[in-house]
């Protein structure tokens, strides 16, 4: 029996011996290598671990390759590095260690500025732990990008974190009067950053006060005759500062205005700027026009100091200055807000759309933001994008019904010819085809193409939707029942419900007080000083350095948010549903959360 056993035992140590002796050898040449990658010789170590990397033992394969992969890296042969990784995770997909593996891949790949395989290798990741190194060496690498070069990546791969937290960051980094705070207002929302990270640091500390002083500088022109024109709109601009002052008195908020005369004159401004009661100032309403708003702007800027036009809708007045506010949204808002709300539409299966705007910067700016947002959501296919110089403004009409012949089609013309062999065979259409667009997006406040746009979409006859703006409805040559018919859409910033209950006791207030009834300046200047005046009582004098993601409701508007933003982020859309005009069921171009 034990001759048996022995014979036995000698038979397997012939068969096995050379196995178990190569696996042996293998793992002394791994540790070998390895050792000479620890002490940093490199070369050595490749030339040691360069039999394994084509070994008939698949685990010492993968760790070979690993391995001469590292040391190639190190060695600065990072071609070489990136051939390697590429060939472990090609031959040994399941190896336990793959992820190390795919990481390094990545890394390379990060280094060629192969960002599509760089990131296809980092979202294999299985790891937590391996995952978030990964997303940290991109940031990494990616912070010595700039600002343009990291939209456009951010762009190109939406879904990775480390490139739009790479973007935030470099914006952050920028002087503060060259940030893009909405772009990266947006960035913190979407990719869950940490606010605290980018707040404006080098901002002075925003002040609570129990009487807040306002600097009203408008265009008064009090040395002239219209003193007493009290009908002027920058006086029912200030009246409407004026009744808000009392509102806010009555909800414990203590505001003092101070006057001043611009008399649109830059140099007037620069004059009442020099006084020295004006870097006190804890809010600068105006000015208005151009000259005295800069003058405003470059002060505002220098001792940080919050200025808000009430009427502007100019992006320009903004301008690169974080202090200077617009209480309406700019063209670009009301933009994104009215893509936003159509592409929610369930309404609808007809997704061509068209785009018709006049030749002028912010049309032009409204009309290519609207197209980006549908067309980026795979929502609708804007078909036709139509510009139009000034004074051209009927050819937005003739476009619309302009007619070409066409032949009838044979399955209806045979029955045509054998009730009539003279009939024609062919029919009048339009070129645009009917009901081949599910709506017009008229992106201009332009009254004369408003008529024209119209008066083409009521000749016309079919079932497309007018997206346009409230503005026109202040013209009594464009008809509101045509706007009715076509169940039209409505950009309508800083809208105000003027039958509303509040709005009567707003109105009554004021007959009492001027003989006449509110105009959209006394509106306007009211809800100003209502929002900003409810806004420094929550945060301060410099509320954006504090400012949540929360509504300031108005008195007469229903809402307002201002949150990483130097523009109103809230756009009402107005629509004519069975002839009756009523207020959309959303406008607001950021999540709101409600007080």
């Amino acid at each position: 029996m034990k001759k048996l056993y022995f014979l036995a035992l000698t038979i397997l140590t012939f068969f096995n011996g050379p196995a178990l002796a190569q696996k042996k050898s293998n793992q002394e040449t791994l540790q070998r290598g390895k050792d000479f990658y620890k002490i940093r010789k490199y070369a050595m170590a490749m030339e040691v671990l360069r039999p394994l990397t084509d070994s008939e033992d698949a685990n010492m394969e993968a760790y070979g390759q690993f391995y001469y992969g590292l040391s190639a890296y190190e060695a600065g042969q990072k071609e070489v590095a990136r051939n390697m990784f590429r060939q472990l995770v090609t031959e040994h997909p399941n190896w336990k260690s793959i992820d190390e593996g795919r990481f390094w891949l990545g890394k390379c790949y990060l280094e060629e500025e192969n960002y599509p395989s760089a990131f296809a290798n980092f979202a294999k990741l299985k790891s937590t732990t391996i995952r978030e190194q990964a997303q940290a060496y991109a940031l990494i690498q990616l912070q010595e990008k700039d600002v343009f070069t990291l939209q456009g990546l951010q762009q190109r791969f939406p879904g990775e974190k480390a490139v739009a937290e790479a973007l935030a960051n470099q914006i952050y980094a920028q002087p503060i009067n060259q940030q893009d705070r909405p772009l990266l207002a947006q960035l913190i929302t979407e990719y869950q950053l940490n606010p605290e990270n980018y707040a404006a640091s080098n901002l002075r500390k925003s002040e609570r006060k129990d009487v807040y002083h306002i600097a009203v500088m408008l265009p008064f022109r009090l040395d002239t005759t219209h003193y007493n024109n009290r009908k002027d709109f920058v006086w029912e601009l200030f009246e409407g500062l004026e009744m808000a002052q009392g509102r806010l008195k009555g909800m414990g908020i203590n505001v003092e205005l101070h006057a001043y005369d611009t008399k649109k004159k830059a140099e007037v401004t620069a004059q009442i700027l020099e006084q020295p009661e004006i870097k006190s100032m804890d809010l600068i309403i105006g000015p208005l026009y151009p000259g005295p708003s800069k003058e405003v702007s470059d002060f505002c800027f220098e001792h940080q100091i919050n200025m808000v036009n009430p009427v502007s809708q100019n992006e320009k007045v903004i301008g690169d200055n974080p202090f200077s506010f617009l209480y309406q949204p700019t063209p670009k808002t009301q933009a994104i807000a009215a893509a936003n709300f159509m592409v929610q539409r369930t309404d609808t299966l007809n997704r061509n759309a068209m785009i018709v705007y006049m030749d002028n910067a912010a049309d032009s700016t409204m009309a290519y933001q609207y197209k980006k947002i549908v067309e980026e959501n795979a929502t609708y296919q804007v078909n036709h994008l139509l510009k139009l110089k000034k004074g051209k403004e009927q050819e937005a009409l003739n476009f619309f019904t302009q007619k070409e012949e066409v032949p009838i089609a044979d399955s209806l013309l045979v029955n045509i010819l054998e009730e009539n062999p003279d009939a024609p065979t062919t029919e009048e259409l339009f070129v645009i085809r009917p009901d081949s667009l599910d709506h017009v997006f008229v992106a201009s406040e332009n009254k004369a193409l408003a008529a024209n746009m119209l008066s083409a979409l009521t000749t016309r006859n079919d079932q497309v939707s007018l997206l346009g703006m409230a503005s026109w409805m202040q013209d009594k040559q464009i008809p509101l029942d045509a706007m009715a018919r076509l169940n039209a859409y409505l950009i309508a910033p800083a809208y105000i419900e003027t039958s509303s209950a509040q709005y009567d006791r707003f109105s009554d207030r004021y007959v009492k007080q001027a003989n006449r009834f509110p105009s959209r300046f006394v509106d306007l200047g009211y809800e100003t000083l209502i929002c900003f005046g409810q806004m420094m009582a929550k945060y301060g004098n410099l509320p954006q350095q504090e400012m949540e993601d929360q509504v300031i409701k108005g008195v007469l508007t229903d809402q307002n948010l201002f949150y990483l933003s130097n523009d109103n982020q809230v756009v009402p859309i107005l629509h004519f549903q069975d002839g009756e005009l009523i207020l959309a069921d959303d406008g607001v171009v950021k999540a709101i959360i409600e007080e």
